[in-house]
């Protein structure tokens, strides 16, 4: 089928963003956007049909467990493997629109600010490895967003397909909904239909595109703007 996703020369394609809001992207006629429902174990879990087809984890600190994949917080030890993950994607995709390489350095200031309440960032592991990681931090530098959050998610090329986005996803909207935040925004690769319906499957929705307001790999890149609101407060809490 064709998928729609943007992608720079011999990379595969991602959804994209201006920073980092972006999502895994699957291999030719798949489009992995299942949640993970039942399997999920050592956490509460709920399937579709019980909280809108979106899987529930528990709060920080707390594992969520597949039969081969293990969510839990980043630490210091997944710094090489995330940033190669990340490189990877500036190299040959629009995933991001970054066009150099993160250093250590840079990618550490990255990750410790993203440990930090009311953000989160979550990695996936197989066997062990680091085969994903998801995270989010501020949409903008104003008080006045400090209940919106922009999310990231990045998967390993050789573990796309493998429903490794979907579980990311999950559990970053619920440790994002158990640190008090009211929305998240993905800013997606306009073209990218497989990161858009992952999206979709866990209750965003576009709200918006701003034409032409990135560029990489000598094209213009438009960006659409996903939102989902985490709950229903009607006036947001005392600052």
């Amino acid at each position: 089928m064709t998928t729609g996703r943007a992608q720079g020369p011999g990379g595969s394609g991602l959804s994209a963003g201006p920073e980092w809001a972006d999502v895994e992207s699957v291999g030719p006629g798949r489009a992995d956007v299942e949640s993970a429902g039942a399997e999920w174990t050592d956490v509460e879990s709920a399937g579709a049909g019980s909280t809108g087809g979106q899987p529930v984890t528990a709060g920080p600190g707390v594992k969520a467990r597949t039969a081969d994949t293990v969510i839990r917080s980043w630490c210091p030890a997944d710094l090489e493997p995330t940033l190669a993950i990340f490189n990877q994607a500036v190299a040959q995709t629009t995933a991001t629109w970054h066009w150099s390489p993160k250093t250590p350095d840079q990618w550490a200031d990255y990750c410790q600010a993203r440990l930090v309440a009311p953000y989160s960032f979550l990695v996936a592991t197989r066997a062990g490895a680091v085969v994903g990681y998801a995270a989010v931090g501020p949409f903008r530098d104003r008080d006045g967003y400090k209940a919106t959050a922009e999310n990231a998610v990045y998967v390993a090329p050789d573990s796309h397909g493998q429903g490794v986005g979907g579980q990311l996803l999950a559990a970053l909207i619920e440790r994002s909904r158990s640190q008090g935040l009211h929305v998240l925004v993905a800013a997606l690769d306009s073209t990218n239909e497989i990161s858009a319906a992952l999206h979709a499957k866990f209750g965003f929705h576009e709200v918006g595109r701003l034409r032409q307001i990135g560029q990489k790999f000598g094209r213009w890149l438009d960006l659409a703007l996903w939102q989902l609101t985490l709950d229903d407060r009607p006036t947001p809490p005392s600052a």
